[in-house]
């Protein structure tokens, strides 16, 4: 392999890594304003979801608790 074809195999790889990112990154987005639209707290700077009681078993929230490694705090209320 010369050197040309190893520079177009590295921008490749390049290209598909910032996809799968930012793929990522839209998912995290999404699961975000669902949360909010039911009204539960959370803090994308510190990666917590702060549900009540009842809405600590909702699919958004177990989505960003296993997929992307947020911290579930729940409220007694």
């Amino acid at each position: 392999m010369n050197s040309y074809q190893k520079y177009i195999e590295n921008l490749e790889q390049e290209e598909w890594f910032k996809a799968v990112a930012q793929k990522k990154q839209e998912q995290i987005y999404y699961l975000q304003r669902k949360l909010k639209a039911k009204g539960i707290q959370y803090n994308s700077r510190k990666k917590t979801v702060n549900p009540t009681s009842a809405f600590t078993n909702d699919k958004h929230v177990q989505r960003l608790l296993q997929e992307h490694n947020y911290n579930v705090q729940t409220i007694i209320v």
